[in-house]
């Protein structure tokens, strides 16, 4: 007598992806193969397009904030200057810095000085140097072009990590969506197969067992 199969709510899923393809379109010769698991091998094959897609998505974010990035830098050197300038005053320790000045955490530190731009002449303010930078040493730093210190422009490699961030970010996010999105739906096939198996069981066994349909524990002639 042939042995009933377990009640998993699926046919046994196949090994490769070509193997997904095959049932997803129905070419496979498995009799036990369902609905329900052609659902789930189609639910497979668009998963692996959307992986696809959010890697695709991710290099062309990439590649656009790296334009974009060059871009901005290009046009913002166009309107930074590099000027030496001269402190005021003895730096003190990175502890000292205050709040809010936008060099905390890093080996800066804040200091008043003093320096000369053809635009605006004599300006001061407040410029970021080494700790303990002796009072009159002379420093490079960038203004704008009304001869306030600024920012420089963004470098290559900050520009890099960045639109590489980006493109990371954009693809992880698709594919969590893609993720979460196909074991929802998963969970769903599962439900229905699971409720079906009884009914499709009677209509697969009388194949199964060699049994003609109609009468219990008989075989064809």
């Amino acid at each position: 007598m042939s042995r009933r199969p377990a009640r998993t709510g699926r046919a046994a899923r196949p090994a490769t992806l070509r193997g997904q393809l095959r049932r997803a379109t129905g070419r496979e010769g498995n009799p036990l193969c369902r609905a329900s698991d052609r659902a789930r091998s189609r639910l497979v094959a668009w998963f692996v397009l959307a992986l696809a897609a959010s890697v695709v998505a991710g290099l062309a974010l990439t590649a656009l904030a790296w334009r974009d990035g060059l871009n901005t830098a290009d046009e913002q050197a166009h309107h930074r200057h590099r000027v030496a300038a001269t402190t005021a005053a003895q730096a003190g320790d990175a502890a000292d810095t205050p709040a809010g000045s936008g060099v905390e955490g890093s080996d800066s530190v804040l200091v008043e000085a003093a320096w000369t731009y053809p635009s605006a002449g004599q300006v001061t303010g407040w410029v970021a140097v080494p700790p303990g930078t002796a009072a009159g040493s002379r420093v490079e730093i960038w203004v704008d072009d009304a001869g306030q210190a600024s920012p420089g422009p963004r470098s290559g490699t900050d520009i890099a990590l960045s639109a590489l961030v980006t493109g990371l970010l954009t693809s992880s996010a698709l594919a969590t969506a893609a993720g979460a999105s196909c074991a929802v739906r998963s969970r769903v096939l599962d439900r229905r197969a699971l409720a079906a198996w009884e009914p499709a069981w009677e209509q697969v066994e009388p194949r199964w067992s060699g049994r003609t349909p109609g009468r219990p524990g008989g075989t064809d002639a």
